[in-house]
């Protein structure tokens, strides 16, 4: 009987020392579980900040470079208008020789006329 009640006594202990050995793994693996959760969530708001400050960089990139096009924009149309500004005060140029040239051969044509009015009338 003494030897039935020591195996009973072995076996539950055993037992025990199974169940428990059993339970301490589940934590261990819990343990390794959060472990591994909480690297992952680490890793997540990593990933989070380095995508944020790759966004940054990009809009600042890209505002910089919107401004380098707005200047761009400026410096052209500056000179686009320093061109058609150029050429009207050519053109205006051109039409006022024109302009003198001509009235300074009507006049010499109405004065030839004159002249030749003149003549005409002294020999009639």
């Amino acid at each position: 009987m003494k030897k039935i009640t020591a195996a009973i006594i072995l076996a539950a202990f055993s037992a025990a020392a199974i169940t428990g050995c059993s339970k301490k793994e589940s934590k261990t693996e819990t343990s390794s579980e959060k472990t591994s959760e909480q690297k992952t969530e680490n890793t997540s708001t990593s990933d989070k900040g380095n995508i944020s400050a790759s966004l940054d960089a990009q809009i600042e990139a890209l505002k910089k470079t919107s401004e380098a096009y707005s200047e761009t924009l400026d410096a052209t149309a500056k000179a686009y208008a320093d061109s058609l500004s150029s050429t009207a005060d050519s053109y205006k140029d051109t039409i006022k020789e024109s302009v003198d040239a001509n009235s300074k051969a009507i006049k010499e044509s109405a004065a030839n006329a004159l002249d030749s009015a003149s003549s005409l009338l002294k020999n009639w």
